[in-house]
């Protein structure tokens, strides 16, 4: 990992990433990353470190192996309750590689909720750092361990994460469908429930939200709600599936992580209400000005603003749906999609039903503009006809999903004859799952 310090934009072009479309572990996820991007840069984080796939990957090895020459196996409960870090996640990974159980705990709890954590889970090893946001994990830790039955040893991270050979690891597991993590409710007042996972149904969680938010080839996503949450493996999986670069801030505030969106080159964030709340309240600050020029996606807005919510489910888009295509119509999910001007990003020609797992084609995708929308600031453009004609795989001459037409394909299709949607704000776009569509960058000033 590297501690150099840079103002720029982290390099992202460093491999060509390629969509990984199977993987049963999350290890088998992260090593088949690293071999297609080794290079790539995986996480950077809010004090200039930034760590590449491979780099991850071979750091993970090292704290595996010195986590099994403290005693963790295979099977070894430990919980952790750690900020939103690189070394949070080298840790997560390092356990998965052992095939350790593990509980991630949110870090707003404390002893009582803490202590039925590790009373449910039986954890063997209990790790945290020393201080952080004024409150003593330490001390929280060595009470908890005096008072528990289930005699627990305590890691304290800050201290360092062990390292050790890789060579004295036993082979990854390879079962995905083995309970190897324990997510427990947040925000409740009673005793926290745990949800017993395997590496199978959180890979099927974050394929969900990758094949939702299709990050693009120089994306980068950003983390700032806690990774111990069930988001932070979901986001993982996106990641690893797609080769995104990752920003890893344990604190969001207004205005010093903004200026570290600014500086890193973020394109997507998402995160609580309030998350989303806080940056709505300081742009309203400076109307004038783009408080995060490269932010172009935010994720399901209809999940953090009744408004989005509201505008879906009560206007006239379900009508307009059950219209099209028959009743008891269900809604999928939501984003905002952005396009600065002097060169917004192009979308190139492609079908979205290759990135929608599903049993029919019955799927459409509405869209409504926000501001004026042209050629010239990249609306979108549709072929007519094309959703009647053949699916192409989308994937390039070395078998890598690409998302897009492949310039053989894209060459058998007369794109003279697309035709761009523009129109003012409030403007629908409505095409099939099937039909093929794309949009030019925006060159408007």
């Amino acid at each position: 990992m590297s501690d150099g310090r840079s103002a720029g934009r982290p390099d992202v072009s460093a491999g060509r990433r390629a969509r990984i479309v199977e993987a049963g572990t999350f290890w088998e996820l992260l090593c088949r990353r690293a071999a297609l991007t080794p290079d790539r840069l995986m996480f950077a984080d809010g004090d200039g470190r930034r760590i590449t796939f491979a780099g991850f990957r071979d750091r993970c090895e090292r704290v595996a192996a010195g986590l099994f020459a403290k005693g963790v196996r295979a099977g070894t409960r430990v919980s952790w309750q750690l900020p939103t870090r690189i070394d949070t996640v080298l840790l997560s990974v390092a356990l998965s590689r052992l095939g350790a159980v593990q509980n991630p705990i949110i870090s707003l709890y404390r002893e009582r909720e803490v202590g039925s954590l590790l009373a449910q889970t039986r954890a063997e090893f209990y790790a945290v750092v020393s201080e952080w946001r004024n409150s003593s994990y330490r001390q929280m830790a060595e009470k908890l361990q005096a008072e528990s039955a289930q005699p627990f040893a305590i890691l304290r991270i800050d201290e360092g994460l062990p390292e050790g050979d890789p060579k004295t690891l036993p082979p990854a597991p390879t079962e995905g469908d083995v309970v190897r993590w324990f997510y427990s409710t947040s925000g409740t007042t009673s005793a926290p429930k745990v949800v017993l996972h395997t590496d199978h149904s959180l890979i099927a969680g974050g394929t969900g939200l990758a094949e939702a938010i299709v990050p693009e080839e120089d994306d980068i996503g950003s983390i700032v709600f806690p990774y111990a949450h069930i988001g932070g493996p979901d986001y993982l999986v996106m990641q690893l599936r797609y080769g995104l670069p990752v920003l890893l801030l344990d604190v969001f505030s207004i205005p010093d992580s903004l200026a570290v969106f600014r500086r890193v080159g973020v394109t997507i964030t998402g995160g609580s209400t309030a998350h989303y709340q806080m940056l709505l309240q300081e742009q309203r600050k400076h109307p004038d000005q783009k408080v995060v020029p490269s932010l172009r996606r935010l994720s399901a807005p209809c999940d953090h603003h009744p408004a989005y919510w509201d505008y879906v489910s009560t206007s006239v888009l379900a009508d307009i749906s059950e219209d099209l295509l028959g009743p008891a119509v269900k809604f999928h999910h939501s984003k905002l999609n952005f396009k600065a001007a002097s060169g917004g990003t192009e979308v190139k020609w492609h079908q979205d039903i290759q990135f929608w797992p599903h049993t029919n084609y019955a799927l459409l995708t509405i869209g409504t503009y926000v501001y004026p929308c042209s050629v010239a600031n990249g609306a979108l453009g549709v072929i007519p006809g094309s959703h009647a004609g053949p699916l192409f795989d989308q994937y390039n001459d070395k078998g890598q999903w690409t998302g897009c037409l492949s310039d053989r394909d894209a060459a058998s299709i007369d794109l003279g004859k697309a035709v761009y949607l523009e129109g003012p704000p409030g403007s629908l776009t409505i095409h099939s799952c099937r039909t093929i569509h794309g949009s030019k960058s925006n060159e408007s000033a």
